[in-house]
């Protein structure tokens, strides 16, 4: 069982139909169905009624009893991505002349700030080195 056949299983639940959910995952109709049926096969049981001409899906009494548990795994994805975005630390360097920063970003250095607390902005000047001897 995976996170893709999950999101697929809610999918259908919340579209209404396999062509639904596929359209909304943009994958094929034939990958969302072979989802479904490698969740089915895993899982030992059918999560849908199929009638051949009926374009709704219905669950079956085994599909309603996992679908608490399928959101269940979907919330704890979620959670998990939350938490790694979290641990990232997102860095962005400027380098510009002294005077330049101070007198024309720094407004917007604090704005930037304001606005964007979970990234690091680190300001610098530029390190020149000339040579200004005669040869």
């Amino acid at each position: 069982m995976n996170y893709d056949e999950i999101l697929t299983f809610l999918a259908i639940l919340d579209g209404g139909s396999i062509a639904k959910a596929a359209q909304t995952l943009f994958i094929s109709q034939g990958t969302a169905s072979t989802r479904i049926q490698q969740l089915e096969r895993q899982l030992g049981f059918e999560l849908f009624y199929r009638q051949k001409g009926v374009r709704h899906i219905v669950l079956s009494p085994q599909g309603r009893e996992f679908l608490p548990l399928a959101r269940q795994l979907y919330k704890l994805n979620q959670d998990a991505m939350q938490l790694k975005r979290n641990s990232e630390i997102t860095e962005l360097n400027i380098t510009a002349l002294d005077l330049i920063n101070s007198l024309v970003f720094s407004g917007v250095y604090k704005e930037f700030i304001k606005t964007h607390p979970d990234i690091l902005l680190t300001i610098g000047t530029p390190a020149f080195k000339q040579d200004l001897s005669v040869n």
